[in-house]
């Protein structure tokens, strides 16, 4: 279980409550754009609920507002003064509205690495049971490789059984002279594992992955997954 939860907050308490009753951590910090008076009433009267359940299930529970005019740069530093004081952090991306959604994600992938692997980013499904739930961390370091990489880590995906570099070479379109190189710097970032000569993802890049369509063209453009 985590230690903290920041959670993004709007007019309704639904997804807060829903998350709290799963498992609640000794620390909820609540989200909420502040708009003007009278939205913020609406907000206040959602997190009022919330914090009754807090206050059964002994959870600290606070509300932060967020101005319209700065709100990466206000989210940033709530994260960064959470991921210090707690070894693990979920960022829970539901029920505000998608300009503090989009907010909170921006600043966590800002953060430092030492911050960023603490935190768990959650989202899930309005309406329908889904979620995704990746570490910051591994977003941040997916996010700053090259397209030779990701077209590797897409070709692995495919095959989780595992791929040899030569065959990894050939399917992802990627040269053969730099394949090894690549696949060293993804050992590096923890993002593939290596055993016996053959190459797999690593679990948690794996499942994140799952969620990106593969109708998508790699390699040289001829290459689809179906």
């Amino acid at each position: 279980m985590v230690e903290a939860i920041v959670a993004t907050l709007g007019f309704d308490a639904d997804f807060a409550l829903r998350r709290l009753s799963r498992g609640a951590p000794k620390r909820a910090l609540f989200l909420a754009l502040k708009v003007d008076e009278a939205s913020w009433a609406r907000v206040y009267s959602a997190y009022n609920l919330v914090q009754m359940f807090c206050s059964y299930s002994k959870v600290d529970c606070v509300l932060e507002p967020i101005g319209t005019s700065r709100p990466v740069a206000e989210v940033y530093s709530i994260l960064r003064r959470e991921a210090e004081k707690n070894e693990s952090l979920e960022l829970f991306l539901t029920g505000g509205p998608r300009i503090l959604v989009i907010s909170a994600l921006v600043a966590a992938l800002l953060l430092p690495q030492r911050y960023a692997r603490k935190i768990k980013t959650v989202v899930e499904g309005e309406g329908f049971e889904a979620s995704i739930e990746v570490n910051i961390g591994v977003l941040q370091k997916l996010l700053s490789l090259g397209e030779p990489e990701r077209r590797i880590l897409v070709a692995l995906l495919e095959h989780e059984r595992g791929l040899t570099a030569p065959k990894i070479a050939s399917v992802a379109g990627v040269p053969r002279t730099s394949t090894y190189r690549k696949l060293d710097l993804l050992k590096s970032l923890s993002l593939v594992e290596e055993e016996g000569g053959r190459y797999r993802l690593a679990e948690n890049v794996r499942i994140f992955l799952r969620v990106i369509p593969l109708g998508d063209t790699i390699g040289n453009g001829e290459t689809e997954y179906k």
